[in-house]
């Protein structure tokens, strides 16, 4: 029991360390073409980053890194879209 609450532990520490090294949110301006040439090209130099990261954690393993494109942007505006239509069509 107390070797499992060490590894949560452990992994809450780490997270907590990466979430202080790395504020990255990915959405570019610009056609889906342009979106995945951006995350390819990120992707490409996910060794650099894992490095840097190495080195500025001083641990020895640094969890896998997946970048992903944030669509947020443009799902909370078609979301006020929608609720625009909508109240649109309560006044009628």
């Amino acid at each position: 029991m107390p070797e499992q609450r060490g590894k949560q532990h452990h992994r809450e520490r780490v997270g907590e360390t990466l979430k202080e090294e790395i504020r990255v949110f990915l959405e570019v301006a610009g056609d889906e073409h342009e979106a995945e040439e951006t995350v390819a090209g990120i992707t490409a130099a996910k060794g650099y980053i894992k490095r840097q990261l190495l080195l500025r954690m001083g641990k020895r393993h640094v969890p896998e890194l997946i970048f992903v494109l944030d669509r947020s942007g443009k799902y909370g505006a078609r979301i006020d879209e929608i609720l625009g239509k909508l109240k649109k069509r309560k006044k009628k």
